[in-house]
């Protein structure tokens, strides 16, 4: 229902969507990703899936959707789940990132999120050239080589980068976010 309704809304330029505590699971949301994937005159973005039940599948979906959204410059992607999000799940969001070709600031909270090494250092290369990234995903798997590439980004002026352990300061911002769950579909 959700999905097919975002569809109708295509010419939206902006999508602020709070979707936390909502029951999409795995189905749910690859088609959630899908229907975002048809809206291309998006330039910001704002997605927030805590608990909703969003696994590797889904995020795997969304990643391919989001290399569709070419004229997206802000986006902000937050998933929280009970499972890790694989290694598999990171390389299609990193195809898709490649892919917008706009974006200039991002907000990537996805702290259960193991990447390897490999795909770790191709995140940080691919998203380098942003004006302003929070990025937070789990670094237990990367190696000091990809670590370092992730640690140059967060010494630019305008990014923080977190492996592992969300800061305090994160923290705050991240329970906001999964108590949030009136938020609806807005357009600015």
């Amino acid at each position: 229902m959700l999905a097919s309704g975002l569809i109708s809304l295509q010419a939206l330029i902006f999508l602020d969507l709070g979707l936390n505590k909502n029951p999409l699971g795995e189905e749910g949301g690859k088609a959630l990703a899908h229907a975002l994937g048809e809206m291309r005159n998006l330039k910001t973005l704002r997605v927030s899936l805590h608990e909703a039940g969003i696994g590797t599948e889904a995020t795997k979906t969304l990643g391919a959707a989001f290399g569709q959204l070419q004229n997206v410059t802000d986006m902000e992607l937050s998933i929280s789940s009970s499972e890790d999000l694989d290694n598999e799940a990171g390389q299609a969001l990193v195809s898709g990132l490649r892919q917008m070709v706009s974006l200039q600031r991002a907000r990537l909270l996805l702290p259960k999120l193991k990447l390897d090494a490999k795909t770790g250092g191709e995140l940080a290369t691919c998203l380098g050239h942003l004006e302003s990234l929070e990025l937070a995903i789990d670094g237990s798997n990367l190696d000091e080589e990809a670590f370092e590439k992730l640690g140059q980004l967060d010494a630019k002026t305008g990014s923080q980068v977190f492996l592992g352990k969300l800061p305090q300061e994160l923290d705050a911002f991240w329970n906001q976010c999964k108590n949030n769950s009136e938020k609806t579909v807005e357009q600015a």
